[in-house]
């Protein structure tokens, strides 16, 4: 079995486990726009049709307007096919997270949570999450994810027996069980499967940009500044947010980090090595 065939049949025995829980009720496939966003909708339309699949783009408000534009198209023309489409509105905004938690970083990514991840609560959702993204990935995410309200309990599954029972007897928690159906996929295969099948990308991809997500992302390390000289209204965005967080706990940032205004938090942000606060600033929340 290649890995084409291995993620299609992933999908069709979540599927098929789904059905015996929840009969009539549709995989829910998290979609972003990028790259392995694209692969796993098209393996779920593959391996299950139009009907079994509700496609779900979560708005973060940050997110380039490239890709928003390229996402609106893709509901058009996935609609016009009788494929479920659908925006799911946040329940708060970067903003707002910024001024509760400060500036997210690599170690604290509590806004993919709140603007991603924290959604499909009681259904099976299948998402692009890939080993090949980073070792953290790698060591976190097998090919079937459960999430309860009480714990978070990881599965790898092994085989096609393995995969349906597992997932039916988690399901009966009203947990959220994510499929990874392409977690062992390599760039090479995602991009080969894009070319083969003729998908529409983002046209960022062929600028240059390896992430296309959120604007500002920790984890897209020095193509920051790449993404903040091509949309300096982002910039403008998180400047204002760190200025009010700042005035809302002005002492503490200037005590703890040497914080006094909205351009130290940039550059210490930025990680642009002339800044103030050069410490590890959730050593405190860790603790």
């Amino acid at each position: 079995m290649n890995h084409i065939e291995s993620a299609i049949a992933r999908v069709r025995l979540a599927y098929d486990a789904l059905q015996q829980r929840e009969p009539g009720e549709k995989l829910y496939v998290a979609y972003s726009g990028g790259k392995d966003s694209e692969c796993i909708a098209q393996i779920c339309l593959d391996g299950l049709g139009c009907d079994a699949v509700e496609i779900r783009y979560h708005v973060t408000g940050i997110d380039p307007p490239e890709l928003v534009r390229h996402i609106k198209s893709r509901f058009e023309a996935w609609k016009a096919q009788g494929i479920e489409c659908r925006f799911s509105d946040p329940k708060t905004t970067m903003h707002e997270l910024i001024i509760k938690h400060g500036p997210p970083t690599r170690r604290k990514r509590f806004c993919c949570e709140a603007l991603k991840e924290g959604n499909g609560h009681g259904r099976v959702c299948i998402t692009g999450v890939r080993w090949a993204e980073s070792q953290r990935r790698k060591d976190n995410h097998g090919v079937a994810t459960v999430m309860s309200k009480t714990k978070k309990h990881r599965e790898i599954l092994n085989d096609d027996n393995d995969i349906s029972r597992r997932i039916v007897e988690n399901c009966t928690t009203k947990s959220r069980i994510t499929v990874n159906p392409i977690v062992d996929w390599t760039d090479r295969n995602v991009w080969s499967f894009i070319r083969d099948k003729g998908i529409a990308y983002c046209s960022l991809y062929d600028e240059g940009f390896s992430r296309i997500g959120c604007i500002g992302c920790p984890m897209a390390d020095k193509q920051r500044y790449k993404q903040f000289a091509r949309w300096p209204h982002m910039k403008r965005y998180y400047l204002r947010s760190f200025a009010e967080m700042l005035a809302r706990d002005p002492d503490r940032y200037a005590a703890r980090y040497g914080w006094t205004d909205a351009d130290d938090v940039w550059h210490w942000w930025m990680e642009d090595g002339h800044c103030r606060g050069q410490v590890d600033m959730w050593e405190e929340d860790e603790a």
